[in-house]
């Protein structure tokens, strides 16, 4: 694709998107994705998408999917600079911005590049911008850059101001950055209208500009999960998960998934903030138990629900072990079909010194592997059986196991798990029994704080 029509609608961008994110990103690498308020992307009108940046190229495919048209993005130049790479990025309607760091010479090129901004707006193809400029893998919106303000206003500008630009502002969540089959949020907020800033940048183009940087992350943190306390922050995040059920069956809220569980982390957040302002010394001590717990947790290798749930009976137990002997057959049929799969990215992404790129290059990478590995297995199944029917048949297992081996393995865990609380309690653990005072101290505590504040 020439950069010169990257606004305009592909064929192969569709087929590609198809595959890469229809089906690999929301059926195979996620376990759900759940869209919120999706009829607040104008429909007709031009508009950029701003959503929040936590999770590298993974908040990118996240817009993408929740989106129905060819959007365009933007990212930094630095990925541009092997030729190979920068067509395929142009190919996936990705433009490079420069910043002062890549030098003067290359910042000039930006104009260019902003040119090019205005067609996609135009052509209502939708453009998206984080306006955060870099991830970060912490639940809290950060500063934002002002490029995506520059371009909502150059981009009007050349219009006459005619165009009724709409920014809409997303947030994103995911129950684990990190974990294939994890849960998505894509959440879309109400449309800001430029409209309401043109006095002030028309007066000042600075002010302006600064009055919608300084603005629209207040329309983008309702939308999010957002801890904006520095020296209490683990406390805030681990509480999300271990009062979760509590905090959601106090709000009367139908469930403990999303979009449920945003409104819960949002509440309990506003309550430890207001109980953070007169009670330092009792959150610092709440904090020190709740890692206490959380590093418990981790050395007996157990989670967090075992202690909400307790250990199943025995007989329960049982029953699970002999289910999953009997699938046992159809688990080791997807393991061995799709091993390579999941081990190689495995193993890769632990040598990537950054963390929020590890979804992001696993996802890719078994993505490709499941690309080539299966059709070189399928073609190789074909010479032998000489037969396309079974062929056929072979081919649509090969995805379908692979996913049955994963639930499969998931479930193996929780039982191992489960087994393993049941058979340390039996035992009156000593580590155990600390840990699960600890919890039942935790929950108290909480208690306490969401009574003064709910």
């Amino acid at each position: 694709m020439n950069i010169n029509k990257i606004e305009k609608w592909s064929l192969r961008y569709t087929l590609l998107r198809l595959w890469v994110i229809k089906l690999w990103h929301d059926k195979i690498y996620y376990k759900k994705i759940v869209i919120s308020n999706p009829e607040n992307i104008p429909e007709k009108g031009h508009f950029i998408l701003t959503p929040n940046h936590q999770n590298a190229l993974m908040d990118a495919l996240a817009v993408i999917s929740a989106s129905k048209t060819q959007l365009v993005f933007l990212a930094r130049s630095d990925i541009f600079a092997k030729p190979f790479i920068a067509k395929f990025l142009i190919f996936i309607k990705i433009l490079p911005i420069y910043r002062i760091r890549d030098g003067f010479d290359a910042v000039k090129k930006n104009d260019k590049v902003f040119i090019k901004t205005v067609d996609v707006v135009k052509n209502k193809t939708g453009l998206c911008i984080l306006p955060e400029g870099n991830h970060d893998g912490h639940r809290r919106l950060r500063p934002f850059k002002k490029g995506f303000a520059r371009i909502a206003f150059q981009t009007e500008e050349a219009n006459n101001f005619n165009m009724d630009l709409k920014i809409v502002p997303i947030g994103l969540d995911y129950s684990n950055y990190d974990k294939c089959r994890s849960v998505l949020h894509v959440n879309f907020g109400k449309p800001v209208s430029l409209s309401d800033y043109y006095e002030a940048y028309k007066e000042n183009n600075v002010k302006g500009i600064n009055k919608l940087v300084k603005e629209l992350p207040r329309h983008i943190r309702p939308l999010m999960v957002n801890i904006e306390s520095e020296e209490f922050y683990t406390l805030y995040d681990e509480l999300r998960e271990i009062y979760n059920t509590y905090m959601c069956i106090r709000m009367s809220l139908p469930g403990t998934e999303q979009p449920h569980k945003l409104k819960a982390d949002q509440k309990l957040i506003r309550i430890l903030e207001e109980y953070e302002k007169g009670n330092k010394d009792e959150m610092t001590e709440f904090q020190k138990t709740v890692i206490r717990f959380k590093t418990n947790v981790n050395k007996l290798k157990l989670n967090y629900s075992i202690f909400e749930k307790g250990a199943p009976i025995f007989i329960y137990l049982l029953f699970k072990f002999l289910f999953l002997i009997i699938l046992a057959p159809v688990f080791i049929y997807g393991l061995i079909n799709n091993y390579l799969i999941y081990k190689i990215p495995l193993v890769i992404a632990k040598k990537i010194k950054d963390k929020q790129f590890h979804s992001s290059f696993k996802s890719v990478l078994s993505l490709f592997l499941t690309t080539v590995l299966h059709t070189v297995q399928t073609v190789l199944f074909l010479i032998i059986s000489k037969s396309w029917k079974l062929t056929g048949l072979y081919f649509i297992s090969l995805p379908l196991s692979g996913m049955f081996a994963w639930w499969y393995h998931i479930q193996l865990k929780e039982l191992r798990i489960q087994w393993k609380y049941f058979s340390m309690q039996q035992k009156k653990h000593a580590v155990l029994n600390e840990t699960s005072k600890l919890y039942q101290t935790i929950i108290n505590k909480t208690n306490e704080i969401v009574d003064q504040y709910f």
